[in-house]
């Protein structure tokens, strides 16, 4: 570690604020923001359009105030960043993309209840994908079901049930005057390209890299509102990928049934493949066509029910993303799953730059030591990178309500401001040097919640909702007992996972030992690498309910051979349980013990190790403890 850079951290290390273009912009204006934001000890800043803005968005007159600020930037050594959206979530272009085509606005597919005398004209619809009739026990489980391909197939002796694809077309001030988008669609994403990354590209090309490092997408999503997501060539990129028809298992989709684990699984591991494959891995591509790097982050990455519900799975979007990033709303240190599965997958590819978009919805009250207090939360699970929400470029009108805070000359503390950018620039510079060590990776059980997802609800299904419990209790229990961890999505896993000697690896990662969390089912891929793991001399910990399915399919006898085996552990999703076999087949690290000599819980350890110096970054997780950053030669 370079002490003299630890002193004052390069811009990488600096935080980069959400910067509101909020009204008529005027570049003189814009400029003096910036010598504001080099003032106040920002790294940079992200040029996001928002509500209030009347300058044109992608105009010529924006692209000049966008030219403005990368001007200035560089004479005040800070990044200019791109946003692509105006206003949020990104892929419609500010209204753009949806009004060149019908083709391109998003799609759902919806369940209805019809009678026999409708089923000709249903049948000729085709919005329609299938029409069934279905019989329902006393409990409304699916006893038995038929597609219906003519009016003479009805027998009279079940329910009508029709599945229709519907168009978006709900137009809104929000999409101005437009609607959302399908990006199930490979075709409405390079529509988006076109439009956004395209038009800066051919304004500012060459001056992507330094100063204009990359761009921001926000909250791109394949729903919204309690539908199944649909798109015009869904089932037939379905049926290449599992090898038969979804259309004749629709009913499986809403009601349970036999088969229905492995239905719900197969539509929703594909939905999650293809939203991967229509927009995030062309998006990064592009970016690396032309040097720049995509940031951002995904719509609701904060459990398993609601991610099932907006892009199907986050982790897999992340190894594309050159900068891999979450959002953090309000004033709280919750939800370290959105954290970890984020950082899991950036230490996997030998990322250090990893963003959070935070403090937003926080409240203009928000003081310094709420700051640190979530910024050493994030730095504790592996953030570097830090995207404060927000900085107004004006707080006239609505614009004072914007999801507080903003961070700008109209706070009374604003000529303070550069202490804590200061504080956070070095804690990321430290929390970014060599690299995160751990030698546990736990399964991330996505695919256990995909089997037992129940689109018909907007509540969670309780059986799904039993997982992310589950998960975020071992989760809360290894952080709190300093066995720091990283996740291991099953779709990374099946790309870059392999076993060598008795190490278990994923791309640039290697562990000892696997934890396999409470789940119903996983992959044939990750299944068969357990078993050579196991062979090879490596730990596995199955914790709490083992699993009975193998890619949603009953396999009780092949996991019974796996959980028989030598170099398996069990252990009950309890503290003490955990703590007991941990202790007994890994070599601690790190501890740190109360005058009790057990754990103390609400310190978060984040460690590296550079050379034979391992650093370890130790925040306090309650609002009023010190911090401290230390380092200490590794005990081996």
């Amino acid at each position: 570690m370079d002490m003299k850079e630890f002193r004052n951290p390069g811009k990488i290390y600096r935080p980069s604020p959400f910067w509101s273009w909020n009204d008529e912009l005027d570049e003189e204006e814009l400029r003096w923001q910036v010598h504001e934001f080099a003032e106040k000890g920002f790294g940079g800043y992200f040029m996001h359009a928002r509500v209030g803005l009347t300058t044109p968005y992608l105009s010529d007159e924006w692209m000049n105030c966008v030219n403005a600020c990368l001007e200035e930037g560089k004479k005040m050594n800070l990044e200019s960043w791109l946003y692509d959206e105006d206003k949020w979530p990104s892929g419609f272009a500010g209204g753009l993309v949806p009004a060149k085509s019908e083709e391109y606005r998003m799609r759902f597919l919806k369940i209805e209840e019809v009678k026999a005398s409708d089923v000709s004209e249903l049948l000729k619809d085709p919005s329609v994908q299938a029409v069934f009739e279905a019989s329902f026990s006393q409990s409304q489980e699916l006893e038995k079901f038929k597609r219906i391909t003519g009016p003479e197939e009805v027998s009279g002796a079940g329910r009508l049930l029709a599945f229709k694809v519907e168009i978006d077309r709900s137009r809104s001030n929000w999409f101005n005057g437009e609607t959302y988008v399908d990006l199930l669609n490979p075709r409405t994403t390079e529509e988006f390209l076109k439009v956004t990354l395209e038009a800066y590209a051919e304004k500012f090309k060459n001056e992507f890299g330094e100063f204009m490092p990359g761009i921001f997408t926000d909250e791109p999503n394949y729903a919204r509102g309690n539908y199944v997501p649909w798109s015009k060539e869904l089932p037939e990129y379905f049926k290449r990928l599992n090898g038969y028809d979804l259309l004749d298992k629709l009913p499986l989709l809403y009601f349970k049934g036999k088969g229905y684990r492995k239905i719900r699984h197969d539509f929703w591991r594909t939905v999650t493949l293809r939203f991967v494959e229509s927009f995030t891995k062309p998006y990064a591509e592009r970016c690396e066509k032309y040097g720049i790097k995509l940031t951002g982050h995904m719509l609701c990455e904060d459990n398993l029910d609601i991610q099932i519900r907006r892009t199907g799975a986050a982790m897999p979007h992340y190894e594309y993303m050159q900068i891999p990033g979450i959002d953090h709303l309000g004033r709280n240190i919750n939800d370290p799953l959105t954290l970890k599965q984020c950082s899991s997958v950036a230490h996997q590819f030998g990322r250090t730059r990893i963003l959070s978009e935070l403090f937003g919805c926080s409240g203009h009250s928000m003081t310094f030591e709420d700051q640190k207090w979530i910024g050493d939360f994030h730095l504790a699970l592996g953030i570097t990178f830090f995207c404060p929400h927000l900085t107004l470029y004006t707080m006239k009108g609505d614009a004072k309500r914007d999801f507080p805070p903003t961070f700008s000359y109209h706070q009374p503390y604003w000529d303070h401001f550069k202490l804590i950018n200061d504080y956070f620039a070095r804690a990321c510079y430290v929390c970014s040097q060599g690299k995160f060590e751990t030698e546990i990776l736990v399964l991330h059980p996505i695919s256990s919640a995909w089997a037992t997802f129940n689109p018909s609800s907007e509540k969670p299904d309780p059986e799904l909702w039993k997982y992310n419990e589950e998960l975020t209790k071992l989760q809360d229990i290894l952080l709190g007992l300093h066995r720091d961890f990283d996740y291991g999505d099953e779709i990374i896993i099946s790309r870059h996972g392999c076993v060598k000697e008795d190490k278990f690896i994923v791309n640039k990662s290697v562990y000892r030992i696997v934890i396999v969390p409470p789940s119903l089912t996983w992959s044939e891929r990750t299944v068969n690498l357990l078993e050579k793991f196991l062979d090879a001399g490596g730990k596995v910990l199955f914790v709490g309910e083992t699993p009975r399915l193998i890619d949603a399919e009953p396999n009780e006898e092949r996991w019974s051979n796996i959980l028989s085996h030598p170099n398996v552990e069990k252990a009950k999703n309890e503290r003490k349980a955990l703590a007991e076999v941990l202790d007994r087949i890994l070599e601690r690290t790190i501890s740190i013990t109360g005058g009790d000599g057990e754990e103390i819980e609400d310190i978060l350890v984040h460690h590296r190790a550079e050379g034979l110096l391992p650093r370890k970054y130790q925040p306090n997780e309650n609002l009023r403890g010190d911090n401290k950053i230390f380092t200490s030669r590794r005990s081996d």
